[in-house]
């Protein structure tokens, strides 16, 4: 039997030879046929976060044997959706979560330890900079990118502290509001949206640097603005936002940001990337089907279902 793999729509970044290379890709393996239009017999299904799952034909749905997400954010996905469904739905969090550590380092390195270039030699010799190792961070969510985080900023002696209700491989997991550093690393759901608020950004120091690279909509922009026009000695560093694409903000008039478009994924070798995944997921769906949900357990999103949130 073959199925056909059908891709729901494109994300605006991806080349105009990307739908060329993954059909060449899917085509090359035994049993599936890419397909331009929606399918007419079991398939195979590729979303992007463009992608309203609601609004898939019925149909299609009755035939549909998996869902592959080739992205980390997976809030489109609806719980009811996921419950009424028992295909898997699989999400891409092992293609972006590199890219995403680096953009939040770099960030992260930029404002606390980029060095004071000089062409000239400095005879004062002089670098008014802390430390890694007497700073503290709090990284919120411990799954792919939350580790990424801790195991590359605990060797510098920077104390880290991880805030993930969910995560069972914590032995301890609380906020610690006297961190410097505040690192956004978990996706949304409906009990941390607007997590970030007015109330929570005043218990951290007025110096605070904070980071998401996350979901926009775990932070109350209009509070996050009014903290950085008080305090003006914090700074944030954004890729994402409540209303995308972002088009008038007050932040955007503030000097204490630097604001990116939801690039933190993005590499050359991202589409490459995409591309390796989706062939090895439907290679290993195709040719053993037996080992293929505990393999893929924790990126099936209906094993994230926890007390009737999605995490």
């Amino acid at each position: 039997m073959t199925l056909e793999v059908y891709r729901t729509d494109y994300s605006s970044y991806l080349s105009s030879d990307f739908s060329t290379q993954e059909e060449a890709a899917i085509n090359a393996i035994s049993g599936l046929k890419y397909v331009k239009n929606p399918p007419k017999s079991d398939c195979i299904l590729v979303t992007t976060s463009n992608t309203v799952p609601q609004n898939i034909d019925a149909e299609v749905l009755k035939r549909c044997q998996l869902i592959i997400h080739p992205n980390s954010g997976y809030d489109l996905f609806s719980l009811k959706f996921l419950e009424e469904h028992k295909f898997p739905v699989l999400i891409g969090n092992e293609i972006r979560a590199q890219a995403v550590a680096q953009y939040i380092l770099s960030c992260l390195f930029n404002h606390l330890v980029a060095p004071p270039f000089n062409p000239k030699w400095d005879k004062k010799r002089l670098w008014n900079r802390d430390l890694l190792g007497r700073l503290s961070c709090q990284i919120i969510g411990y799954g792919h990118i939350g580790k990424i985080l801790e195991k590359t900023l605990a060797p510098l002696n920077m104390k880290v502290r991880i805030f993930d209700p969910y995560a069972t491989d914590l032995a301890h997991s609380e906020i610690d509001y006297k961190s410097n550093i505040l690192i956004m690393a978990c996706g949304l759901n409906s009990e941390n949206h607007h997590l970030v608020n007015g109330k929570f950004l005043k218990k951290f120091p007025k110096n605070l640097l904070f980071i998401n690279a996350a979901r926009g909509k775990l932070v109350k922009e209009s509070d996050l603005t009014e903290y950085l026009k008080t305090n003006p000695e914090a700074f944030a560093y954004l890729d994402v936002f409540e209303t995308e694409p972002l088009e008038k903000s007050e932040l955007q008039k503030l000097s204490n940001v630097k604001m990116s478009s939801h690039i933190a994924g993005c590499s050359h070798q991202l589409e490459q990337s995409m591309l390796d995944f989706e062939v090895k997921v439907m290679n290993d769906f195709l040719f053993w089907p037996d080992n293929f949900r505990e393999k893929y357990k924790n990126v099936i999103l209906q094993n994230r279902i926890h007390k009737k949130i999605l995490i």
